[in-house]
């Protein structure tokens, strides 16, 4: 085990790490997911928990620091208090179909790879503005190339261009870019949504049933875009340089001005 590794974990908790037990094997019906407690660290805190989520525990190098259920992880969640004096929370959010998404901070700095992580927000929805993009860049390209192409053709290949460079742009935390990506993707979304489904009146079923997937698709793809655009502000924060206050002018005692 490297130095650093055995010296972080010693800080860590609360034996010297050699005497840390190794984690056991994998159980059917038991999840266990490893983050890093530092950017670009090894994955030493792991958390396992049944697909129920009946019981989550969190442990750091094998060592189990707490046991916990979904009701109290949902409720608040729980806070452990780590040998060098870093709090590390841990709770349970739904997202907009009622799946839970484990977060997972330490001095309230997410952990990477966590669900708070603004890094893997962003990719999850650049993902979104990626495939869309492709999507219309290969229907137009292939009507172009095969079919008798109309002016709406040559405008979606356009629109699907400017998606992906949007999206790369907002990769490189393009605030501006991400919010005009999430916009566009949004609102031809909903036109494909539109178009495809129909609105007939005369049919209540249809009606209901078209409705009720617009508003489904269009609510989980925009809560996706929307965080997307929170990470990269949130990204930008962090990354912001550190700004001195000015120091005061100091005068040469030599100056003739002076006195």
């Amino acid at each position: 085990m490297p130095a650093r590794t055995v010296a972080l974990l010693m800080s860590l908790t609360n034996g010297p790490a050699d005497a840390l037990p190794v984690a056991g094997a994998y159980n059917f019906g038991v999840i266990t997911k490893r983050y890093p407690i530092e950017p670009h660290g090894r994955k030493l805190l792991s958390v396992r928990r049944t697909q129920t989520w009946s019981e989550i525990v969190v442990r750091i190098g094998g060592r189990e620091l707490g046991r916990s259920d979904r009701e109290a992880l949902l409720n608040g969640g729980v806070e452990y208090t780590l040998r060098d004096h870093t709090v590390l929370r841990v709770w349970l959010e739904l997202d907009p179909r009622g799946n839970p998404m484990l977060f997972l901070t330490r001095n309230g700095m997410p952990l990477p790879g966590s669900e708070g992580d603004p890094v893997r927000i962003l990719f999850t929805a650049l993902i979104l503005i990626w495939m869309f993009a492709t999507l219309q860049i290969i229907f137009a390209a292939s009507v172009i190339c095969f079919g008798r192409p109309e002016e709406i053709i040559y405008v979606n290949l356009a629109a699907g261009l400017i998606l992906a460079v949007l999206g790369i742009l907002a990769w490189r935390r393009s605030l501006v870019a991400m919010v005009i990506a999430s916009l566009l993707c949004f609102s031809e979304l909903g036109l494909l949504l539109v178009s495809q489904g129909g609105i007939d009146a005369t049919n209540i079923w249809l009606l209901t049933t078209n409705i009720w997937r617009l508003v489904l698709v269009l609510g989980i793809s925009g809560w996706l875009l929307w965080r997307g655009i929170v990470a990269v502000d949130d990204l930008k924060a962090i990354t912001l340089p550190i700004r001195h206050p000015p120091q005061p002018l100091h005068h040469d005692s030599t100056d003739p001005g002076s006195s």
